[in-house]
């Protein structure tokens, strides 16, 4: 079980430090190339197929590891509505930047907008919002 806040008492922050900069330049040594041969062999779209086994492999340590991290939240509920509007909102404004010239693209980005306010109006009137928008409001610095 995981406690917070995570302590490592066998092992000193500046270890732990090393450990993660290792992994992120490993990561962007090896990205690079890796990319390049994957883009050569099988086609451009195969690079987003990398993130495919990741995300699984993420979803499967949380739902492991992180049993009990969940408890700070048990009286919220979920906002499957306010994720819809925010995910079809955020849908419609990168496919109209990705067919910009065209007028398509530019109604795309404007329903997209419009689904932004419309997430930001709801989310305002629940008790359990994905983004407390009052938080944005109220805090003026």
């Amino acid at each position: 079980m995981l406690s917070w806040p995570l302590s490592f008492p066998q092992v000193s922050v500046g270890e732990l430090l090393v450990y993660y900069i290792t992994a992120v330049y490993i990561g962007l040594s090896i990205g690079p190339f890796l990319g390049g041969v994957m883009t050569d062999l099988l086609g451009w779209r195969s690079i987003f197929f990398v993130n495919v086994p990741i995300g699984i492999t993420t979803i499967l340590l949380i739902l492991w590891k992180l049993k009990y991290e969940w408890a700070e939240c048990k009286g919220d509920n979920f906002d499957l509505t306010g994720s819809i509007i925010y995910g079809l909102a955020a849908l419609a404004v990168m496919c109209g930047l990705s067919v910009i010239p065209d007028l398509k693209g530019a109604a795309l980005i404007a329903a997209g907008i419009i689904g932004m306010l419309i997430f930001a109006r709801y989310e305002i009137s629940i008790p359990s919002p994905v983004l407390d928008i009052i938080l944005l409001i109220k805090n003026r610095t």
